[in-house]
């Protein structure tokens, strides 16, 4: 599974990018690989809960906020 992403800007590192996605809390940003992002979506494991507007899925890495599970828009979960 996919969440839309948008990139924000370079890491420290030069293979890192800093990506933005949308959450219940509002935009939450975390640093993660450039390979990590494909056609502006991450790649996120299997859907711990979802309803009829949001899915919480657990991110490959931990956000600003120290947050790694997060509750996105549905209408932001991707195929693949």
């Amino acid at each position: 599974m996919r969440i839309k992403v948008q990139s924000v800007g370079s890491g420290v590192r030069p293979h890192d990018v800093v990506i933005e996605l949308n959450t219940t809390n509002g935009p939450q940003r975390l640093v993660v690989e450039d390979s990590e992002v494909e056609g502006n979506s991450l790649s996120v494991g299997y859907p711990l809960r979802r309803d009829d507007l949001f899915v919480y899925v657990a991110l490959p890495k931990v956000t600003s906020n120290s947050s790694f599970r997060v509750w996105v828009p549905a209408q932001d979960v991707v195929a693949g």
